[in-house]
């Protein structure tokens, strides 16, 4: 795995934790055999190897896993006659892809940057709803004011110091951040002095401090459940996307079309037709989609 199941990143806990304990009643027996202390794509599998290799297991799948060493361990399995498979959410890796038996990506454009020859070893299977069952009931018909702003929400696995593209926002609009912050109010200043330390330059600091002060912007840390609380309560789902910056290498995907549909996909799943999802490129009202 990418990450430790006891602390697991998103991609980890979606494309694996969730999955385990329904692999069973399709006569798969799962086993973890990597539960690394801190995520890393690259790890030194170099201790493990030998007890991955001589595990007696069928298939080995690395979740986000690749370097010399995993290409190495691939090696290794192949030689005997244990298949492999690359799971991988958000990147492009075609030699991974080549030497593994199969590689299952999240998105068909992901897909699509793979090469021609690799084209029939990579199968699509998107990030799976996590509350499927969970359907947001607030009903907001107003188009949203000073004094009755709507709501939107940013859900992410960083930690945000300024909101992307909506830098200025408009007096109809309160935005919550679901990330990856501090729970109590002595954690949150701790956090608050490093960000202002580690801030380089005046015009960062007060760029900081704006962003902190702004009454309109609340960061909230995620949790499995209060993250899908916070989206009931919103009226918008917005995915910021400064696609400005794209021109600036055009021979390069840019990251927000490589990433994991997954925070769209979770939104779409909480409501009907009347929910919407705002791919932000700008900050008026008709942006919307």
């Amino acid at each position: 795995m990418l990450s430790n199941s006891a602390a697991p990143i998103p991609s980890t806990r979606i494309a694996i934790l969730n999955m385990l304990p329904l692999l069973p009643a399709y006569g798969i027996e799962p086993s973890i055999v990597f539960d690394p202390v801190r995520p890393s794509e690259t790890p030194d599998l170099t201790a493990v190897i030998d007890d991955i290799v001589n595990a007696n297991l069928d298939v080995v799948v690395l979740q986000k896993v690749r370097g010399a060493s995993a290409e190495t361990l691939v090696a290794r399995l192949r030689e005997r006659g244990i298949k492999t498979v690359f799971l991988v959410c958000d990147l492009v890796d075609p030699s991974m892809a080549e030497k593994t038996d199969a590689s299952v990506v999240v998105t068909d454009f992901l897909r699509s940057l793979y090469p021609p020859q690799l084209q029939h070893k990579i199968s699509v299977v998107h990030d799976g709803i996590e509350q499927a069952a969970m359907v947001a009931r607030r009903e907001n018909k107003g188009r949203g004011s000073r004094s009755h702003p709507l709501k939107a929400v940013l859900v992410t696995s960083a930690h945000l110091i300024n909101l992307p593209v909506l830098s200025d926002l408009p007096s109809w609009l309160h935005v919550t951040i679901v990330g990856r912050y501090e729970h109590g109010v002595r954690e949150k200043m701790r956090r608050a002095r490093w960000d202002f330390a580690s801030a380089e330059g005046i015009e960062a600091k007060l760029r900081l401090a704006r962003f902190l002060m702004n009454r309109q912007i609340r960061c909230i840390p995620w949790d499995p459940v209060g993250v899908y609380t916070e989206m009931c309560n919103s009226d918008i789902g917005i995915i910021p996307i400064d696609t400005p910056e794209d021109a600036a290498n055009p021979n390069v995907q840019p990251s927000w079309k490589v990433k994991s549909e997954n925070r769209l996909t979770m939104k779409m799943s909480l409501g009907d037709d009347e929910n919407v999802a705002w791919a932000a490129g700008g900050g008026d009202a008709n942006s919307l989609v």
